[in-house]
C-alpha cells in the first residue's frame, strides 16, 4: 500500500509542471522594435552638444560622439532613432539625378 501511494505521488508530483509548462506555452508576449529615419537637410542648433535638426522639423535632435556633424551640416541626411529615442547614426543621402 505504501508503495502505491508513494508512486501516486510522484505521477502527480510530475504532471502538475507539465501542465504549468502547457499553460505558459499559450501565453503570448508581442515587442515590436521601431526604428524611424527622418531625412532631410541637417541643421546644427547648438555645436557644442552636439544638437541638430533635420530640414524644417523643430525636432532637435543629439548625435553620437562617433558623428562628425560639421561635414554633415547643410548637406541631405538620413537619421536613425531607435526605440529609446536616440539618434544611433547619420548618414549622408545620396541624390541621384537624372536627365532626359
Amino acid at each position: 500500500m505504501r508503495r502505491t501511494v508513494t508512486m501516486l505521488a510522484l505521477a502527480l508530483a510530475f504532471a502538475i509542471p507539465a501542465t504549468g509548462r502547457a499553460l505558459a506555452a499559450e501565453s503570448t508576449t508581442t515587442m515590436t522594435q521601431t526604428t524611424t529615419t527622418p531625412s532631410g537637410r541637417l541643421v546644427i542648433t547648438d555645436a557644442k552638444t552636439r544638437s541638430f535638426r533635420v530640414g524644417s522639423d523643430t525636432h532637435v535632435y543629439v548625435a553620437p560622439d562617433d558623428v562628425d556633424l560639421s561635414s554633415l551640416s547643410g548637406h541631405d541626411v538620413k537619421v536613425f532613432v531607435g526605440n529609446d529615442g536616440r539618434v544611433s547614426r547619420v548618414t549622408r543621402s545620396e541624390t541621384v539625378e537624372t536627365h532626359d
